[in-house]
C-alpha cells in the first residue's frame, strides 16, 4: 500500500520544477561546511531521491550521481526528465551496488524507515556503511518525533509506528527514531566518526517539518 502511494506521489512531482535551495545545498557550498570540498569524479548516490531535487545540483558539483528509489515504476520515469543520471531500484533493505563504492552516501527523509516493526535497524546502517568508501560520508536527515503533521506511538526501543499523518500517506508506518542529537551520536559511534549533528526546524507557509541533520564519516 505505501509503495502505490508512493509511486502516486512522485509520478506527479517528478516533472514539477525542483527547489533546492536550503540547508542540503549550503551544505555542500558553505566554506563553513564540515565536509571536504573535492567532488569532481567522485561517486555520490542520492538514497531514495524522491522526485530528484538535488539531482542536477550533485552533476554540476562535478559528481559521478547515482541515485535509488523504492519502485521501477518511479526510477522509469525519473529516467526521462535525469537522462545523464544512473538510477538503480533500491530500499532500506537491498542497496544494489557494490561495496566501498561511494564516497557520498545522500538519504534525505529516507533512511529510517522500517519493513515492519520486527526489522533490524542496525541491518540498514550496516548495509549503508558496506558501501560508503573509508574516509567517505554518510549524511541523511532523520526526524524529531514532535511533528507538526504525525503523531506516533512507541512500539520498542526507537521503534515508533505512525498513528496520524495529515496527508494520509504513511498511516501505520513504521519509522526509527532518536530523542535528541546525544542518543544519536552515541548509537552511530558504533558504525561512524560522528562529525555534525544538528537540528534543522522548517516552518514556512503549509510546510512544518523538524529533523536532524547528520554528517559522519566511514572509519
Amino acid at each position: 500500500m505505501l509503495l502505490k502511494k508512493y509511486n502516486n506521489l512522485y509520478s506527479r512531482q517528478i516533472f514539477k520544477i525542483n527547489s533546492i535551495q536550503n540547508i542540503i545545498t549550503r551544505l555542500f557550498l558553505s566554506r563553513f561546511s564540515p565536509i571536504k570540498k573535492k567532488f569532481k569524479n567522485t561517486r555520490l548516490v542520492d538514497f531514495s531521491c524522491g522526485s530528484g531535487p538535488y539531482l542536477v545540483f550533485f552533476k554540476k558539483l562535478g559528481f559521478k550521481v547515482y541515485a535509488t528509489e523504492i519502485s521501477d515504476s518511479i526510477i522509469s520515469k525519473l529516467k526521462k526528465k535525469f537522462s545523464k543520471i544512473k538510477f538503480k531500484t533500491s530500499n532500506n533493505n537491498e542497496i544494489d551496488f557494490p561495496n566501498n563504492f561511494f564516497k557520498f552516501f545522500i538519504a534525505i527523509h529516507s533512511i529510517y524507515y522500517m519493513k515492519d516493526k520486527f526489522s533490524s535497524f542496525d541491518d540498514t546502517i550496516k548495509l549503508v556503511r558496506s558501501k560508503i568508501q573509508r574516509g567517505g560520508y554518510f549524511i541523511f536527515t532523520i526526524p524529531t518525533i514532535n511533528q507538526e503533521f504525525l503523531k506516533f506511538k512507541k512500539i520498542n526501543n526507537n521503534v515508533y509506528e505512525i498513528i496520524y499523518d495529515k496527508y494520509k500517506l504513511r498511516k501505520n508506518s513504521y519509522f526509527y527514531l532518536f530523542n535528541n542529537q546525544k542518543e544519536i551520536k552515541n548509537y552511530f559511534n558504533k558504525f561512524f566518526k560522528v562529525i555534525r549533528v544538528g537540528k534543522v526546524n522548517v516552518d514556512f507557509l503549509n510546510l512544518k517539518e523538524s529533523y536532524f541533520l547528520c554528517v559522519l564519516k566511514k572509519k
